[in-house]
């Protein structure tokens, strides 16, 4: 399971885990508390980064729970 916020840390915050898929960083403020949607996910596994890190669409969706629930 990959929880979101562990990505958008990853990645080196929601700033960088936008541009890194080409959005207004704008449209990403609340990723840390809603999770990252859906839509996102492929276009995530898809970069450089993803791929290092082994980040799939498939871990992104096992991983997409109340963002409260992460720390555990």
């Amino acid at each position: 399971m990959v929880c979101h916020v562990r990505v958008i840390h990853a990645f080196g915050g929601i700033t960088a885990l936008a541009k890194a898929i080409d959005l207004d960083p704008k449209l990403a403020t609340h990723w840390g508390r809603r999770g990252i949607p859906a839509r996102y996910w492929p276009l995530i596994a898809e970069t450089e980064k993803a791929r290092k890190l082994g980040i799939t669409a498939g871990a992104l969706m096992r991983g997409a729970k109340p963002m409260n629930g992460c720390g555990a």
